[in-house]
């Protein structure tokens, strides 16, 4: 087995902080206001977890090699630091097609969209403290923090977007069934 300089407490320390602590507050407040029967559906619950799956495997897959680190490179200094931008704008699709389908799938109001959005850019954000968790402690809380923020807000406006498109239609489908009738 490799011996190598991953640093667990600063993982668990750094994804603690900055990712799972702000999104339970954002879940639990999601859940009051949306109350009990709404926050709890099974298939809602099914799509968080798909997000957060979904936004973790997308950067650990993407991000964690490139076309000269070999497996002893990532076992024992972590993910590369630099990265073709082919694969990074495969990662980004990715995070992004993955969420999209997840939305569309297991959304039925705004609310769950927030949700899933919010869980997608977690689970990014955790693959993320996993790979800055190598090496010297520097500034990773910011990019932690950054790739959080940021995989959220892009997920949020492109769900929120479809979402209402898929709305729009349904309601003007409604409306000319309505007054064929």
């Amino acid at each position: 087995m490799y011996q190598g300089n991953y640093r667990f407490d600063d993982f668990m320390w750094s994804s603690t902080i900055f990712v799972v602590v702000p999104t339970l507050i954002c879940l639990v407040v999601f859940w009051l206001s949306c109350g009990k029967e709404v926050a709890f559906r099974s298939k809602l619950l099914k799509g968080e977890l798909y997000a957060f799956c979904v936004g973790f495997m997308s950067a650990a897959c993407w991000l964690s090699w490139n076309s000269y680190s070999t497996l002893e490179t990532f076992v024992k200094y972590g993910p590369p630091a630099d990265y073709p931008v082919w694969q990074i704008i495969c990662c980004g699709a990715t995070v992004i097609i993955g969420s999209l389908f997840i939305s569309h799938f297991f959304s039925q109001c705004y609310p769950d969209v927030l949700a899933i959005s919010l869980l997608t850019g977690a689970g990014f954000a955790i693959a993320f403290a996993c790979g800055a968790s190598f090496g010297v402690t520097a500034q990773e809380g910011i990019g932690i923090v950054f790739s959080f923020v940021g995989i959220t807000i892009l997920c949020l406006v492109v769900n929120v977007t479809t979402f209402s498109v898929v709305l729009l239609k349904r309601h003007v489908k409604q409306r000319k069934d309505r007054y064929k009738s």
